[in-house]
């Protein structure tokens, strides 16, 4: 859901030339330094255990490399010779983005949501693990494998490892599907 936000903001601040979009570059460098895990963590522990917290703190931490993305990718494009000739001839900006500029950023950014939903459920899992994810009675994967540590060693391994097979499957089917959509969806080809 925050996605929409985050790339028409990208859409509009590389489409104009605001000087404080520099702003945003800053704030994205300052959130890519941290470790993305830890800083999740730290927003789950300062907003409290629960699933919506675990939901709004790894929303919080994906914002970035989609909005340098989509920022990068028009103001790489606008500068193509058909955008220019487009602006030229006389179509309206609106048109110029619509039919010649968001369809180049489609490709990249379905690969970067899949990629990003992958890790969202890899760090959803690790703070279930950690035990500070959502609470019981609300079941994660994470929390699973935390529950059923132990019986690794006292003979029913399959009680922590379907867990992680299960996250390794959702995390492959996601990167597959976003590659998969990518080919099927590229418009330099």
């Amino acid at each position: 859901m925050l996605i929409v936000p985050v790339v028409f903001f990208s859409i509009v601040s590389g489409v104009s030339n605001l000087s404080n979009i520099a702003t945003l570059g800053r704030i994205g460098t300052v959130s890519v330094l941290l470790y993305l895990i830890t800083t999740c963590i730290a927003i789950t522990l300062a907003l409290g255990k629960g699933f919506w917290q675990v939901f709004i703190a790894v929303g919080i931490t994906m914002w970035v490399e989609v909005a340098r993305l989509v920022r990068g990718l028009v103001k790489s494009t606008k500068e193509e010779f058909y955008v220019k000739a487009g602006v030229v001839l006389g179509f309206s900006k609106m048109r110029v983005l619509i039919n010649h500029i968001l369809p180049i950023t489609i490709g990249p950014l379905i690969i970067i949501s899949a990629a990003n939903f992958a890790s969202a459920i890899l760090m959803e899992s690790g703070l279930g693990f950690l035990g500070i994810g959502a609470q019981p009675p609300i079941p994660t994967w994470g929390g699973m494998i935390k529950n059923h540590f132990n019986y690794l060693l006292l003979g029913k391994p399959y009680l922590t490892i379907l867990p992680g097979l299960a996250i390794m499957s959702l995390v492959l089917s996601f990167m597959t599907l976003g590659n998969s959509l990518r080919d099927a969806l590229d418009v330099k080809s």
